[in-house]
């Protein structure tokens, strides 16, 4: 069966070892959206996210976690305030550098816990003007709980250790909120995560704000979405920083049959110079 995305994808980018500036995700129709359950419970989290290894330079992000009655919803502050802005007033958003200099960017990548079924989960990724959509089972992360302590947002935080697809994560939990759930796909502990990192320091997540029986609508956007694989998703976030105009001429409608997506994240790991690799969450 043919798809649209990627063969001979890692050859280009790997002539062009130099980190671009990304084409950005465009914003989508604010106006378009269905409600799938109600918040009950809802984190804030400051996020900041490292742009390139070795060099000093991230982006920052406000992310929300929406736990319903069945589903939770995970996603972009500032992302949802730019499509509002956009669908209202045909602006584009401009939130400017956070009190640490860190540009204020929002991520487009949301993901829906239990959705469409139990224990599945739905990541709807967004590139250029088209969205990408793939389920996968909900991660079960094997966490190492230590005695450290920490106190956030008055809440005291226990330590845990789990290493997922290819990174290390540090999580601090809080018995005194017994969901299962945390920033991103990290979950699984007795209690709520209000904050996590990798061991490389390049994705941070720290709570910020709770609110509690809400009641509003928890959201998704009714677009149309192409399905994929986890591992091409992967691979369209390298595009987007090592080869941003191939991505747009992908994005255009130029048609890319793929090879195996196995392959082609060997081929990438094989053939990408370390150093300037872009940081994913995901490393297999």
């Amino acid at each position: 069966m043919k798809s649209y995305l990627l063969i001979g994808v890692m050859f280009l980018m790997c002539q062009n070892l130099c980190a671009q500036i990304p084409q950005p995700a465009r914003p989508r129709d604010f106006s378009s959206r269905t409600a799938i359950d109600s918040v009950s419970f809802q984190v804030t989290y400051s996020s900041r996210i490292r742009r390139v290894l070795h060099v000093e330079s991230y982006s920052a992000d406000l992310q929300i976690l929406e736990i319903g009655s069945k589903h939770i919803r995970y996603y972009s502050r500032y992302a949802e305030i730019a499509d509002s802005l956009y669908t209202n007033f045909k602006e584009s958003a401009n939130f400017g550098r956070d009190e640490n200099g860190y540009v204020r960017e929002g991520t487009y990548e949301d993901i829906f816990i239990n959705y469409p079924d139990q224990n599945k989960i739905s990541v709807v990724t967004r590139y250029l003007k088209k969205s990408f959509v793939y389920e996968e089972e909900r991660p079960e992360l094997e966490w190492t709980i230590s005695s450290e302590t920490e106190t956030i947002l008055g809440y005291e935080c226990t330590k845990a250790t789990a290493s997922f697809r290819g990174r290390t994560w540090y999580a601090w939990f809080t018995m005194d909120i017994p969901l299962n759930y945390g920033p991103w796909k990290l979950s699984g502990l007795p209690g709520l995560i209000l904050k996590a990192a990798d061991a490389d320091q390049y994705f941070t997540y720290e709570a910020v704000g709770i609110k509690q029986n809400l009641g509003k609508p928890i959201m998704m956007y009714d677009e149309k979405m192409q399905k994929c694989k986890r591992k091409e998703v992967l691979v369209l976030n390298d595009l987007r920083w090592k080869d941003s105009d191939f991505l747009l001429k992908l994005m255009s409608g130029q048609e890319v049959l793929t090879a195996d997506p196995n392959s082609i994240a060997n081929a990438i790991k094989n053939n990408l110079t370390p150093e300037v690799v872009i940081p994913q969450k995901e490393l297999e």
